[in-house]
């Protein structure tokens, strides 16, 4: 700190942190790193904000465009962020999230296309429809104008049921690396090659669904090529019905599982291709091999119920009463 007229300035050198400096460095580092760092970095920039920039000073004149050029640059990595998000398969959570953000930057076209990609992907076409007409029409109202050439064409793409491919995954995105767990992935993933069914037991809080994630992960290219999904029975009530119903819904089968004769298994596999996505409907009609993922301790208490004979396997980790052992094989 110096006096300097008219009044005192601060000299920062070049080792000295600044939370401005640090978040478009992160943000710039994150742009040539591989998908999980990039994840990670993004992350920690937007971590670095506390509120709005210059929260104080607002209405001074000599910070405008400091506030300004700060909250775009924030926006950009907001926008980023979940674009990552719903290429890692994040789109049920995302299609909630987008929302309070598109109302207060309703004209942000970039973070309005991650909005209607995240809602056709989570099976809301209607609402994916609907957040599209609004823009248009507040464009068309306000400034005479309509949406660009990107969004009308994935708003021509989302009619025609066409958008851009579906992930093969609704894993969440790790943040950080998992260590120490090398031997227990490695019997996992023996466990699963042989297994229909793997369950991790173990006493709460000790790592359960982070190892079974990451297992996922680990084998949904090869092992599973048509996906790895991530089903929560937890918090879960009623029968293998009930199941059966949260299964169709993460894997995007629109409407309720059929009535009828057999299992509730059986009728999942029947369910209609009116799906948001029918090649996926064809996927469970034809036992191809997807990997499920399920978990809580109504995945627990229903392992039994399984139906026998199906292509291995599923890996889900234990309810907090399994207290004891590391993976078995059913």
């Amino acid at each position: 700190m110096a006096y300097q007229a008219p009044g005192y300035v601060l000299r920062l050198g070049p080792a000295d942190q600044v939370d401005a400096d640090r978040f478009r460095a992160l943000a710039a580092g994150a742009r040539s790193a591989d998908p999980a760092t990039r994840a990670a970095l993004l992350a920690e920039a937007l971590e670095l904000w506390r509120g709005p920039a210059y929260a104080d000073f607002a209405d001074e004149e000599f910070v405008r465009a400091a506030v300004h050029r700060l909250a775009e640059q924030r926006l950009a990595v907001v926008e980023e962020q979940a674009e990552l998000r719903l290429a890692a398969g994040d789109h049920l959570l995302l299609a909630g999230e987008l929302a309070d953000l598109v109302a207060r930057h309703p004209l942000r076209e970039r973070l309005r296309a991650v909005q209607l990609r995240a809602l056709y992907l989570a099976g809301r076409q209607g609402e994916a429809l609907a957040s599209y007409e609004e823009l248009r029409h507040r464009l068309a109202d306000e400034f005479g104008a309509d949406p660009g050439p990107e969004l009308a064409e994935l708003h021509q793409a989302i009619l025609r049921q066409d958008a851009p491919d579906r992930p093969r995954a609704n894993l969440p995105a790790q943040l950080t690396t998992l260590i120490g767990r090398r031997h227990a992935l490695e019997e996992i993933d023996r466990l699963l090659a042989g297994a229909r069914l793997v369950t991790l037991i173990g006493p709460g809080g000790v790592g359960k669904t982070r190892v079974a994630v990451e297992a996922a992960a680990r084998a949904g290219g090869s092992r599973f090529p048509d996906g790895v999904w991530l089903v929560e029975f937890a918090g879960q009530r009623g029968g293998v019905a009930d199941l059966a119903q949260a299964v169709a819904a993460t894997l995007g089968v629109s409407g309720d599982v059929p009535a009828g004769p057999g299992t509730p298994a059986d009728r999942l596999a029947a369910a209609p291709a009116r799906a948001p996505d029918p090649a996926r409907t064809r996927q469970l009609r034809a036992g191809r091999r997807a990997g499920r993922r399920a978990r809580g301790p109504a995945a627990a208490r229903r392992a039994r119920g399984a139906r026998p004979g199906h292509q291995p396997g599923a890996a889900r980790p234990g309810g907090r009463d399994a207290v004891s052992g590391r993976a078995a094989a059913a």
